[in-house]
């Protein structure tokens, strides 16, 4: 897991005047919030996930599996308890479904009340708004951030066990929350032996960045090359 890259606020993000508008005119008729973050143009171009992809080199946030096709919108905060930061740029992170939708979905940090906070372009608004830099301290039993924050302070990879050490809260609940199953040491061990295969008969014709332009996961190829004795061609 690694911090992800610093992107711009896509400028589908930084018109202020229209996104006080789509929180203006934040749900449908049904209650469920617009998803205005999937949007696509005539063109094909996608204003806010292609800008996602380039942030995680088009890699799922958590796991880092590459994400092809399949890109999923995270609100590291969920969108259900705090509504005003569904559009909020640092609060958006690409992800692949089974991170997003299926371990993370109940995800709901502790020691903030609902809709307590507000993107920054809304101004002057009841709660507080969120800056991460501020915000991130004061939330309970929270997950890593790697939108705001380098994983690294949180969370130590131990390529040998296929597994995390925690070195703060935040890195024991992420540990519980995205990292437990047994399916996930149990690919990272396969794609260890991947990246030792590379190393003990290398072929400069498929270089072992093969690896990451096949299923991502940049990170841990990197650990596991260095664990195996060389860095990443």
């Amino acid at each position: 897991m690694k911090r992800l890259k610093q992107v711009d606020r896509p400028a589908a993000l930084a018109d202020e005047a229209k996104l006080r508008e789509w929180y203006d005119d934040l749900r449908y008729p049904s209650g469920s919030i617009r998803p205005r973050w999937n949007e696509e143009l005539p063109d094909g171009s996608r204003p806010v996930r292609d800008p996602l992809e380039e942030k995680s080199e088009n890699c799922c946030t958590w796991c880092g599996t590459a994400l092809g096709g399949g890109l999923t919108v995270d609100h590291y905060l969920p969108k259900e308890k705090f509504p005003r930061l569904a559009y909020c740029w640092s609060n958006l992170l690409p992800a692949c479904g089974n991170c997003n939708l299926k371990l993370k979905n109940d995800y709901s940090p502790g020691g903030l009340s609902r809709d307590s906070l507000y993107d920054p372009v809304l101004g002057a608004a009841p709660g507080e708004v969120y800056h991460p830099d501020r915000i991130l301290p004061k939330i309970a039993d929270r997950l890593v951030d790697p939108g705001n924050e380098d994983p690294a302070q949180h969370l130590q990879f131990h390529p040998e066990a296929h597994s995390y050490l925690p070195r703060t809260g935040a890195g024991t609940r992420t540990i519980q929350k995205m990292f437990s199953e047994k399916d996930y040491a149990k690919g990272l061990d396969e794609l260890s032996c991947h990246v030792k295969s590379f190393v003990e008969h290398p072929n400069p014709e498929v270089p072992l960045d093969t690896l990451v332009k096949l299923g991502g996961r940049s990170f841990y190829v990197e650990a596991y090359a260095t664990f195996w004795g060389i860095t990443k061609r």
